[in-house]
């Protein structure tokens, strides 16, 4: 049983790798990998911030949402501050603010992707 796991484990990843290798364009290939992501790990939806100058802006969205343009100073810190943080929709109403998209229940997962921006993953499920 262990080594079917480590298989599949290696099928993922090789899945993943596939994904991103697919083209030469950095952008053909975070979509491949954020569409794959979403799909495997049965996420509802994804989006990227990136800070320009003092303002966070959606960069890439799936599905396709509205373009935000957001304060930075409207944004909580504990957000921005941390690498990774995961965040219950019903607690953080700020979260429908940084959203291309529109929810009422779920969990978003942030990711702090340094200089890229910050990566939302955003599922329905109750976890």
């Amino acid at each position: 049983m262990q080594i079917q796991n480590h298989i599949l484990e290696v099928l993922q990843l090789y899945e993943y790798a596939m994904a991103i290798g697919k083209s030469l364009d950095f952008k053909d290939n975070c979509e491949s990998f954020i569409k794959l992501l979403l799909k495997r790990q049965n996420l509802n939806a994804a989006w990227v911030l990136k800070e320009k100058e003092n303002y966070f802006e959606t960069v890439y969205s799936l599905p396709k949402g509205t373009s935000l343009r957001i304060k930075r100073s409207e944004t909580p810190l504990s957000i921005i501050d941390n690498e990774y943080i995961l965040l219950d929709v019903e607690k953080h109403e700020i979260l429908n603010q940084l959203s291309p998209i529109s929810f009422k229940e779920g969990h978003v997962a942030v990711y702090n992707l340094k200089t890229i921006g910050f990566l939302f993953l955003y599922t329905k499920k109750i976890i």
